[in-house]
């Protein structure tokens, strides 16, 4: 919550995958703590990504419950584009602008 209140908005938070095949989540805590997170970083102004069951991962993109392989890097990596893109528009037109090394 601390850094979320002092990113001033600037800041994006986001839950790593887990291995659909590591068994359910249901009967934990998992979706009350995924809210009450997405509560305490939204209400400072902090864009929140809840990608524990990101669609399009599968069994064979994990190594075990939580560690991917680079199938799945690739999976997450491109939904948290998409997410800096949504949260931060004004980043992309400024790449486009910027000479990049």
């Amino acid at each position: 919550k601390k850094i979320a209140s002092e990113s001033n908005g600037k800041a994006l938070f986001y839950l790593n995958p887990y291995n659909p095949a590591a068994g359910s989540l249901d009967g934990t805590n998992h979706s009350a703590n995924i809210e009450e997170l997405r509560k305490a970083v939204t209400g400072e102004g902090a864009a929140f990504y809840d990608f524990s069951t990101l669609d399009g991962l599968e069994a064979g993109d994990f190594t075990d419950a939580s560690h991917t392989l680079d199938s799945g890097n690739r999976k997450i990596a491109a939904a948290v584009l998409g997410a800096l893109k949504e949260s931060f528009p004004e980043l992309e037109s400024k790449a486009k602008t910027e000479d990049v090394d």
